[in-house]
């Protein structure tokens, strides 16, 4: 019987183990596909940028002057955090790429809380992605409309090339988030299929 009740936990933990192997393929995928698009969100924020000539009025009485006037995403500050905050998840996502080929090189080991940390890392990290995507997206929608109670005029009809980055950017990088937010699915399935497999182990 002790025999029996041996083969039988092996069976199961062979077939829990079998059955992380395709989570944890998706979410190494979902993982990298996050990574390309926050890296894509990052480099386009960055780089954006546009000069216009555009006419000032300077008097009623007098004709209006034509001025060389710039657009660039770091004169924004809410431009600069979408950056920052996208650029923190590149590097989070290229840091656990490739300690996840160390691992499975097999150069170091996986303690126990490791899988735990790196959920509540994920969350961290989608919570600063929507909150950039957010100052960027409202400051974006001021330059799209401006705002007639604060006297803000619009500046995407003179500077169309450059909201129209602005927004590719922050659509990239909200659809990293989305991909995020399947990893961390994935990763809690994965957890409590370990959480299973520990205790049929056990028992």
């Amino acid at each position: 019987m002790e025999g029996e009740k041996n083969n039988f936990t092996v069976t199961n933990a062979s077939a829990a183990t079998a059955r992380e192997q395709p989570c944890r393929l998706w979410e190494t995928s979902l993982r990298i596909l996050a990574l390309g698009l926050t890296t894509v969100a990052s480099v386009i924020m960055a780089v954006d940028k546009e000069t216009q000539m555009t006419s000032v009025v300077v008097s009623s009485s007098l004709p209006a002057l034509s001025v060389l006037v710039k657009a660039k995403s770091f004169y924004s500050s809410a431009f600069i955090y979408f950056f920052v905050v996208n650029v923190i998840a590149c590097g989070y996502g290229l840091l656990y790429v490739f300690l996840s080929m160390l691992i499975r090189r097999g150069r170091f080991g996986v303690k126990s809380w490791v899988p735990v940390a790196t959920v509540v890392v994920d969350v961290i990290i989608v919570g600063l992605l929507f909150s950039g995507n957010g100052a960027a997206s409202a400051i974006g929608f001021v330059g799209e409309r401006g705002n007639s109670h604060s006297k803000w005029n619009k500046v995407c009809d003179v500077f169309g090339r450059f909201c129209s980055m602005v927004s590719l950017s922050i659509a990239m990088s909200l659809v990293g988030c989305l991909v995020y937010l399947f990893v961390i699915a994935l990763a809690i399935v994965n957890l409590h299929r370990r959480s299973v497999k520990a205790y049929s182990g056990s028992v």
